[in-house]
């Protein structure tokens, strides 16, 4: 004799006394503030029942992680596109060619540092000419001219064309250009 899996689940229910159309599916407990994994479900929990208490440590632990999820989430986001602004700049220099230095992700300086950091993250997981040539004005906007020339001299062993790029800008266009920014600052 052959069952259906459903009709075996069927006779199972009937043998336990509940028949098929009585199942009654059995209702997750309500979503609280102290069983919340996730910024998300910690809100939903205080939208259906506001006034909740929060844990201290628990709330640390949440807020903590769905940070470095969206800081880890805005790093790769502008290195992307500021990358992109890049490329740009490479293909079509004459229309957008000061992309490396006047994209505004280069505006002010925690805006510098957090792109920095952004370059030096994504060189770290996957390393690239195109990300050491992108990497050397933000690096001279945040004063590092020591990872500057180091990725200069980089790029002069891996790729010929960026190298002659970086080469012929760095001294007669980004320097004095960031220079003027610096002092124009105050």
């Amino acid at each position: 004799m052959k069952f259906s899996l459903p009709g075996l689940a069927g006779l199972l229910l009937i043998a336990s006394g509940c028949a098929p159309h009585e199942v009654v599916k059995k209702e997750a407990p309500p979503l609280t503030v102290e069983r919340a994994a996730t910024i998300d479900d910690m809100l939903a929990a205080v939208k259906t029942a506001p006034g909740q208490p929060l844990e201290a440590r628990h709330w640390t632990e949440v807020r903590t992680a769905a940070d470095a999820k969206a800081q880890s989430a805005y790093h790769a986001g502008i290195a992307a596109l500021y990358l992109q602004q890049v490329k740009k700049s490479l293909i079509d220099h004459k229309n957008h060619g000061g992309w490396p230095i006047r994209s505004f992700l280069l505006t002010g300086k925690y805006a510098r540092e957090q792109l920095a950091e952004a370059l030096r993250v994504e060189l770290a997981a996957h390393p690239s000419p195109l990300i050491k040539y992108a990497l050397i004005c933000p690096a001279l906007y945040t004063n590092n001219d020591e990872l500057a020339r180091r990725l200069l001299d980089e790029l002069k062993a891996e790729d010929a064309f960026l190298y002659e790029r970086a080469s012929q800008l760095i001294d007669t266009v980004w320097i004095p250009y960031i220079q003027k920014q610096a002092d124009d600052a105050g």
